[in-house]
């Protein structure tokens, strides 16, 4: 009989803990089932923010908004005899890096465009951006465009084009159609 009066003590006891309480709401009795879901029930509450978070995000996906507010002529083209292309057009122009495209004004918008971070010197960066530059050149114009030694390119492939705009602080940099386009936030 000690015994028993011992066990039910015990069982009390455990119960008013935290384990025994869970043993309690995952108890395959009626009062179980009910804990059981009104346990789910505030997990799923305390999920919902957490959820519509994520889903802002994700669905976003991109890289946020950019507005040209300067258009040029690269510095390299002033000392030099060569004309200066076109003015593009592009000032004040909003640029929205979403998901899957971006939306802008042609030529920066495209449908279907894919992102690509990378890290890589400056001199490489403007290679890319101007193919028909001179190798030994390439450095002294990635330091007339202020780019840092290592530079933080988001590169947008659109299929048939691709962009790569250039991280400096706060702001970005593409070089787009022989014009220097500068991108504040």
């Amino acid at each position: 009989m000690r015994r028993l009066a011992a066990s039910i003590a015990r069982s009390t006891e455990v119960a008013r803990t935290l384990p025994g309480r869970l043993s309690r709401s995952l108890a395959p009795t009626r009062e179980g089932r009910k804990r059981r879901l009104a346990n789910l029930a505030l997990l799923g509450l305390a999920l919902v923010p957490f959820v519509i978070a994520w889903a802002t995000l994700h669905g976003r996906g991109g890289q946020g908004e950019w507005q040209v507010v300067q258009e040029l002529a690269p510095p390299w083209t002033l000392a030099t005899a060569d004309p200066a292309p076109a003015p593009l057009g592009l000032l004040g122009a909003r640029v929205r890096f979403d998901r899957h495209r971006v939306q802008a004004p042609s030529p920066l918008g495209c449908r279907r465009a894919s992102y690509q971070w990378l890290q890589q010197p400056r001199a490489a960066a403007v290679l890319v951006a101007l193919p028909d530059s001179p190798a030994a050149q390439a450095e002294s114009r990635a330091a007339a465009l202020g780019l840092p030694a290592q530079v933080t390119t988001l590169r947008v492939d659109c299929g048939e084009a691709r962009f790569d705009y250039h991280r400096v602080g706060d702001e970005l940099l593409a070089v787009v159609g022989g014009r220097l386009l500068r991108l504040g936030p």
